[in-house]
């Protein structure tokens, strides 16, 4: 009597030689890159608005293995194009290594994984790999545009708060009046020095960038219709919004009344807390978006 072969539960695992091949690239991709890879973690390391960067690339591999089903499926070959954009990239990751640009360099390393992904894989495996490399940009300091973006939505914050701790300080007699990125307070009439500096208060964008990242993420780990992956977009910007509105509304009584909390970091652990109960809000968000249109794990599709 013939033996039923066994069924493979794993099999989403890739071949042995692919994983030899994956593993012995991105080695010497690494290699290749050191520079800035070694510049991201000490930037996530020691700076209190990119420790999130440590969470990116384990997001990012998380969405490919909600995907393992159709990536198995797909077929293989190798699409010439791909190699172009991935000499392309490593051309600028040269001139960014020139001129000291991390910007640049995080950039280009994307561009390049994404064309060499192209190259080996084909079209088709792009289809899936293309938001979880993409999603990679979350990792890259873009300095002048993060620069420029901190400057207009912390002096917008600053004037939008002033507003509820106007209202609510008409208890408390304290007064609040926003000056470019920063809020000037008043208890009994009394300035309180320094003004408080509402960048380090929220730690710049690191909430609504975590939030759209989380958003983005939640988004695509299944398919999902285009109105609901809107709806939970848009949602991760409208709380991580409140979520720095609130938080700098608390900081500023703090401020007012206890200096040290604030200098010694407790608006930070409030702006985790809020970001945290966010997270957990836009997974209910998701949720319910499944009235619209269920969402499904995402299956190979040859057209």
């Amino acid at each position: 009597m013939q033996a039923t072969p066994k069924s493979n539960n794993k099999e989403w695992l890739m071949p042995p030689r692919l994983w030899i091949f994956s593993l012995v690239f991105l080695g010497i991709f690494g290699l290749i890159h050191y520079r800035i890879l070694f510049q991201l973690l000490e930037v996530a390391a020691v700076d209190p608005r990119w420790h999130y960067i440590f969470g990116i690339p384990i997001v990012s591999l998380l969405i490919i293995y909600t995907r393992r089903n159709a990536l198995r499926k797909c077929p293989t070959w190798i699409a010439w194009p791909g190699l172009l954009i991935a000499l392309g990239g490593l051309a600028l990751y040269g001139f960014g290594y020139a001129i000291s640009s991390g910007m640049i360099m995080g950039v280009a390393t994307v561009i390049e994984l994404f064309g060499f992904a192209w190259f080996f894989f084909g079209w088709p495996v792009m289809r899936y790999l293309g938001i979880p490399i993409f999603y990679l940009l979350f990792a890259v300091e873009f300095n002048i545009i993060y620069n420029f973006s901190t400057n207009v939505y912390t002096a917008i914050l600053a004037h939008i708060s002033t507003l509820p701790v106007n209202i609510a300080g008409l208890i408390m007699s304290v007064e609040a009046d926003a000056y470019g990125t920063e809020i000037q307070l008043f208890d009994n009439g009394l300035a309180v020095k320094p003004p408080l500096d509402v960048g380090n208060c929220i730690c710049d964008l690191r909430t609504l960038m975590v939030l759209t990242a989380a958003a983005i993420a939640i988004a695509f780990f299944r398919r999902r219709h285009y109105i609901s992956i809107i709806i939970i977009l848009v949602s991760g910007i409208v709380l991580s919004i409140v979520s720095d509105l609130v938080n700098t509304v608390i900081a500023c009584f703090l401020f007012t009344f206890t200096a040290p909390l604030i200098q010694n970091g407790c608006s930070h652990f409030t702006g985790y807390v809020f970001t945290a109960f966010s997270i957990l809000a836009l997974l209910g968000i998701a949720k319910l978006t499944n009235r619209i249109s269920p969402s499904t794990p995402y299956t190979y599709k040859s057209n």
